[in-house]
């Protein structure tokens, strides 16, 4: 009787325990398994920035966000992204995308080579006035003109309108690098420097579009509307803007002397020669000069 009653209260232990182990297991299953989301760096805007404005570093901030809410184009550095060019603004708080940035070697449009503070005007040009077609983007030119005041008594004027105008375009030619081109066309950094090369050649184009402020458009507007304009290349070497007077049609014609110089010349003296006539039976002689 005692050993039954023994094996009975192990039989409860027992079962108890398992019990107890059976909802311990049962437990610890049941409970939610936290699952670690991946992310990524992203470069993000800290303040909006407006559209073609060049992106500073301090403009810019790096987050970590879900790796599959990340666009592919995203800008993942900001080193990337430093002294590029925006084509549109950015909102502070979003993710750079890099299809919404200038990209280095991408073709831009004029706009984005205007220097700050002036105006792309454009003049026209031909074979003579522009240089025998060796005029290229980034070179420097002056603007001459040629005009004839109305009630002038000294007739055309010529004068340099303005010095030291940069060349932003010849013609749809703004001087921008299209690797694709080259590379079709064969060409090599090493052909662009042989002087032999097409490049030292001359195009001739239409038009000229410079760099000017807003009151040297003035300028080159009204002396393009009233008269001729006439364009001057600057050698490589920088040079001095120089104060030049303007000419007229008597600058050309050299002047005559004031003082009228009075030459004595002597006269030769008559040679006297004798005749004889003789009439009847008289003669006489008669000086003849």
């Amino acid at each position: 009787m005692a050993g039954n009653r023994v094996a009975l209260i192990l039989a409860v232990i027992c079962a108890t325990g398992a019990s107890v182990l059976v909802y311990q297991t049962m437990k610890r299953s049941s409970k939610a398994k936290v699952v670690e989301i991946p992310k990524v760096p992203v470069v993000i805007a800290k303040d909006n920035i407006p559209a073609r404005m060049i992106i500073q570093t301090d403009q810019l901030e790096v987050k970590l966000v879900p790796k599959d809410t990340v666009n592919p184009e995203a800008a993942t550095k900001i080193t990337e992204l430093q002294g590029l060019i925006t084509k549109s603004e950015l909102l502070k708080g979003e993710p750079i995308n890099l299809n919404r940035i200038v990209k280095k070697g991408e073709r831009l449009g004029l706009s984005f080579i205007i220097p700050e503070g002036k105006r792309a005007i454009t003049v026209a040009v031909n074979e003579v006035n522009g240089v025998g077609g060796f005029i290229k983007p980034g070179d420097i030119v002056d603007v001459l003109g040629v005009l004839e005041p109305k009630n002038s008594t000294n007739g055309s004027y010529s004068w340099t309108v303005v010095q030291q105008l940069a060349v932003l375009a010849v013609a749809q030619d703004m001087g921008a690098s299209d690797p694709e081109k080259n590379k079709a066309d064969g060409k090599t950094a090493s052909k662009k420097n042989d002087p032999n090369s097409e490049q030292t050649e001359g195009k001739i184009s239409t038009s000229v579009t410079l760099a000017v402020t807003p009151e040297e458009a003035q300028l080159v507007t009204l002396a393009s509307e009233k008269g001729a304009l006439r364009l001057t290349m600057h050698p490589i070497i920088p040079q001095l803007v120089s104060k030049l007077n303007p000419v007229n049609e008597t600058t050309l014609i050299p002047k005559m002397p004031t003082k009228i110089i009075h030459t004595e010349r002597k006269i030769a003296s008559p040679i006297e020669t004798k005749v004889e006539v003789i009439s009847g039976n008289k003669a006489q002689y008669i000086n003849v000069y």
